[in-house]
């Protein structure tokens, strides 16, 4: 019982905290925009004409559910990913999951002509993974952390 508690409890930390950073950085150049984690996706929002940044702005506003819902997820997968014995079938399940609401956005995008500035998803593709990021060690090369 205490473990099912301290795992809620972390993965809602964490849900908060995704949460928060995908505020922060969702948009060009953010979460999902071109450029992956940023750099060139700042520049493609600064070279948006205002019709364009409007459009963008209330798309954003309107899959925000959606965008909540994906930062959850990651959340949660995450937590699971970094247990002691990741269970492969909740991974796989939440990876899923996660694709199809990525592909959903990604179709709004294209019916609202934003196609363009959206990028491989949300983050870099493979910020999932212990330690994976930016090429770093993760599961993205096929490798598993040490326990250090």
């Amino acid at each position: 019982m205490k473990k099912a508690i301290a795992i809620t409890a972390l993965v809602t930390v964490m849900g908060l905290t995704g949460m928060n950073q995908a505020i922060a950085n969702w948009g060009p150049g953010g979460m999902g925009g071109p450029g992956g984690c940023g750099g060139a996706g700042m520049q493609a929002r600064a070279e948006m004409d205002d019709a364009t940044k409007a459009k963008f702005d209330t798309f954003l506003t309107d899959n925000q559910a959606t965008r909540k819902e994906i930062m959850i997820k990651q959340a949660e997968k995450r937590a699971l990913m970094h247990a002691e014995n990741p269970d492969a079938k909740q991974v796989s399940q939440l990876t899923g999951e996660i694709f199809d609401l990525r592909a959903t956005m990604h179709a709004k995008a294209k019916e609202a002509g934003l196609e363009k500035y959206m990028g491989m998803g949300q983050g870099c593709g493979n910020c999932d993974g212990p330690r994976g990021h930016h090429g770093r060690k993760g599961m993205m090369r096929g490798e598993r952390p040490s326990s250090n």
